[in-house]
């Protein structure tokens, strides 16, 4: 057995600390590489929803709303599809996030039922104070520090704006929040590439 041990030459201590620091450097940029991907064109896509949606949402009917709200998520869902084909790079962790995302959009759904009967401007808001909270806790498990803050931006932008500007409120969170998501993916795309 003694042998064995003695025969057996690994690297030495700084060998291994240099194969440590370069296997982290390699998860760093492969882990801002997803982040970029997740958090860039998306969110471009995604910020235009909202800002298109909520904006709608300020001066039609609920039905007529409801309506370009759903058109509006069924394009930004094929966009995104198209943006990531090919291009994505998976560390395994992407479809648990992914899985998370429906919940979260199975959950509004819950959260409609919750609050009706309410209305549309109240339920639109809660919504986006819920996605927010969604942003924050995706991006505190991801380390994403800007993206946190993006968050709760959104997340404090809702009531904000229902308590201090209720008859527009839609209209404002939509250019605010949805502005902000759009260039916040465009700033991501710039910077993680």
């Amino acid at each position: 057995m003694q042998g064995n041990e003695e025969s057996f030459i690994g690297p030495s201590w700084s060998e291994a600390d240099e194969a440590l620091r370069s296997a982290e450097r390699l998860q760093a940029g492969s882990r801002r590489m997803v982040m970029g991907q997740a958090a860039g064109s998306q969110m471009v896509v995604w910020g235009g929803v909202w800002a298109l949606g909520y904006t709608e949402a300020q001066f039609l009917p609920l039905a007529a709303a409801s309506v370009v709200w759903l058109l509006l998520m069924l394009v930004a869902g094929l966009v995104g599809a198209l943006l990531r084909r090919g291009r994505e790079v998976s560390s395994g962790w992407e479809a648990r996030f992914g899985r998370g995302w429906w919940a979260l959009l199975l959950g509004s759904f819950a959260i409609v039922a919750i609050v009706e009967p309410t209305s549309a401007q109240v339920i639109l808001l809660v919504l986006g104070a819920l996605w927010g909270i969604g942003f924050v806790l995706y991006a505190l498990v991801a380390g994403d520090v800007p993206l946190v803050v993006l968050g709760a931006a959104v997340v404090v932008l809702a009531p904000t704006l229902r308590i201090l500007i209720p008859q527009w409120s839609l209209l404002c969170f939509g250019v605010l929040a949805g502005g902000s998501m759009m260039g916040f993916g465009l700033w991501r795309s710039r910077v993680l590439r």
